[in-house]
């Protein structure tokens, strides 16, 4: 079965788009450090982490008004290699929250339906009210439509709709949260990796050096009350 992967609103800093999969877990491009770190990790500390859920294979799909969305493909997707219990394993209960879902569409499947969300309308919407005033729901962070926005923009101009990209599946921490608050913060006085180039390198020093990361070893990147 297809999932339409929907902007998660509640992503208040990064650069990447992070994305919901289902009610009780979120989606984001796979990152082999951070897998690894998944895979690795001891017990005693996943207590304190999203559950690692397993990996998912998407694709960019395009309509014919050029909408762009992101549909994960769980039957290609591996097997849940976090220890975690196989009754729970998330493509198996693929729920949706129909109010987020404006429109749907016929995937080139014959008999085979697809949700999509036109991303302007569902944009709008929780930035402007019908006045064009600011809405009232202030529990939506903006930023993560942002962010999806530049990526699906970067997937289409970098890869076909047929290159299958894989993502890795967590916890929503928040999803029994009605208005979670959220803080997302840097760690650290260096924020640069051993494999990166001198140029990036360049860049996060500088970066560190113009904040509290270089003198307190932490800044604040973004938050919501």
């Amino acid at each position: 079965r297809a999932v339409l992967l929907q902007p998660f609103v509640h992503q208040v800093g990064g650069h990447t788009s992070m994305l919901t999969y289902d009610e009780h877990t979120i989606c984001k491009p796979l990152v082999s450090q951070e897998l690894s770190f998944y895979e690795s990790l001891p017990l005693a500390m996943r207590q304190f982490t999203p559950q690692y859920k397993g990996i998912v294979s998407v694709h960019l799909k395009k309509d014919s008004l050029g909408n762009l969305t992101l549909i994960a493909s769980p039957s290609l997707g591996q097997p849940d290699s976090a220890g975690g219990d196989p009754t729970v394993t998330v493509w198996h209960k693929c729920k949706w929250s129909h109010t987020q879902v404006t429109k749907s569409f016929k995937d080139s499947c014959p008999g085979k339906m697809l949700l999509r969300t036109d991303l302007q309308y569902h944009t709008d919407s929780l930035l402007e009210d019908a006045n064009g005033k600011q809405a009232e729901r202030k529990s939506y962070n903006p930023w993560g439509l942002h962010c999806h926005r530049q990526h699906l923009n970067r997937m289409s101009s970098k890869h076909n709709e047929n290159k299958l990209h894989q993502f890795l599946l967590l916890e929503n921490v928040v999803s029994k949260c009605s208005y979670p608050c959220i803080l997302d913060l840097k760690m650290g006085t260096r924020q640069h990796g051993d494999d990166a180039s001198e140029e990036k390198k360049a860049r996060h020093i500088k970066k560190c050096e113009q904040s509290t990361s270089a003198s307190l070893g932490v800044r604040i990147c973004g938050m919501q009350v």
